[in-house]
């Protein structure tokens, strides 16, 4: 007989998950990036002050990002500046003075792309940097106000050092709470690397208010010989406007599991939603967010691969 041991774990999650928290605070001064971010409608570039990766892809200090005044984040030397807001992964959306595209291979961070409007002295996108290497900080912050209904708006975006997390923090007026704006990041313009915290979900957001953005990491017990990985399972379904009705497309469903980590996507055309490489063990909980109707959320316990979800309105 032959013992040994083949180390076992948690496969790498290729997506981000959002974590929420309260009382955080945006670093007050910060640069503007230029003039032309104090507009509607317009996009600036501007450089990083030192390296970090998102989806694990390395942005090096002094590399040329892309900063829109309807508040995203292209890692692009060149993108768009499309205000109507849609869900994820978006190549592009129409609109009168639109231009360009969102990148096709590479990220998109959108702390709230809504349309807004940046015009005046004391508004725009402004950056700094804080803290001491390696362990330094750099934030994106947006200032203004909605182009519909001139509610105030304040976030931003935070890096870390050679980090692969990053950070959204909010500031809004009561009134700019998520109702037309998206939240989330993605990897490219196509795809299923892609998170949606939230589409055009009214009361999502309040002052202080934090989402810090994260990749599971793969776990590994070491032993003797190579490390395999338990092997994630699917949780899939529908989402449908009556028992015998057709699929919601752009609703936004949440699984949560029994520690508050949460995963969420939207729906497609047809009402269909899709988790990949969710860890089995656990319980989660599974709801649906829209605006037109009210769904009753489903308990799961997951050992194996679950295909056959269906919500219908209450």
């Amino acid at each position: 007989m032959i013992n040994f041991t083949v180390p076992v774990g948690q496969a790498a999650n290729p997506n981000y998950t959002f974590t929420g928290s309260a009382g955080a605070t945006i670093p007050a001064g910060g640069v503007l990036v230029s003039a032309a971010t104090q507009a509607d409608d317009a996009t600036a570039t501007t450089t990083t002050p030192f390296a970090f990766t998102v989806y694990g892809t390395p942005v090096a200090s002094g590399q040329t990002i892309l900063v829109s005044t309807n508040g995203n984040v292209q890692f692009a030397a060149t993108g768009t500046n499309a205000y109507l807001n849609a869900t994820l992964p978006v190549s592009a959306t129409a609109g009168t003075g639109v231009t360009g595209t969102f990148p096709a291979a590479a990220p998109t961070l959108f702390p709230y792309w809504d349309d807004l409007n940046l015009t005046g002295a004391a508004n725009g996108v402004y950056t700094s940097t804080t803290g001491v290497a390696p362990n330094r900080i750099y934030t994106i912050e947006w200032r203004g106000i909605t182009f519909t209904g001139s509610n105030a708006v304040n976030f931003a975006v935070q890096f870390q050092e050679n980090s692969d997390q990053f950070s959204y923090i909010y500031n809004n007026s009561a009134a700019a709470n998520g109702s037309s704006a998206t939240v989330g990041v993605q990897a490219a313009s196509s795809g299923t690397q892609f998170t949606v915290s939230s589409f055009n979900l009214a009361g999502t957001f309040t002052a202080g208010q934090k989402l810090t953005a994260a990749r599971a990491a793969g776990v590994c017990t070491p032993g003797t010989g190579g490390c395999a990985t338990a092997a994630g399972v699917e949780v899939a379904g529908r989402v449908l406007t009556s028992p015998d009705g057709r699929g919601l497309r752009g609703a936004v469903v949440i699984l949560r599991d029994e520690s508050g980590n949460e995963i969420r996507t939207t729906t497609g055309a047809m009402g269909n939603f899709r988790f990949a490489e969710v860890e089995p063990g656990h319980t989660y909980v599974v709801t649906i967010s829209n605006r037109r109707f009210q769904f009753a959320p489903q308990v799961l316990t997951i050992d194996d691969s679950v295909t056959d979800l269906v919500f219908t309105p209450e």
